[in-house]
């Protein structure tokens, strides 16, 4: 049985921590990642992710906190699909 690794970047990691309302947003998106919601994503990024799933590649998901903020959640491809990580845009 693998372990999921779930990771938070330091920018996600702080305002979490500060802001409940955003740490709220976050699990929910969380949540939504792994039913694979891709709702907010772009047609492309749902394409791919849709293949993602089948294939092992990375799956890329996109949740808007409001019009101006945004977190991308990333699991990485296989052999590594059980680590996923949660970010800003601007520290990828």
């Amino acid at each position: 049985m693998n372990k999921l690794l779930f990771n938070l970047t330091t920018g996600i990691n702080e305002r979490v921590a500060k802001d409940s309302g955003f740490a709220k947003f976050v699990l929910k998106s969380v949540k939504r990642h792994f039913r694979h919601d891709f709702t907010e994503c772009s047609a492309d990024d749902t394409e791919m992710n849709i293949k993602a799933l089948i294939n092992g590649e990375r799956i890329f998901n996109i949740f808007h906190f409001s019009k101006y903020e945004k977190i991308w959640i990333i699991t990485e491809a296989e052999p590594y699909r059980n680590i996923t990580t949660v970010l800003f845009p601007e520290e990828y």
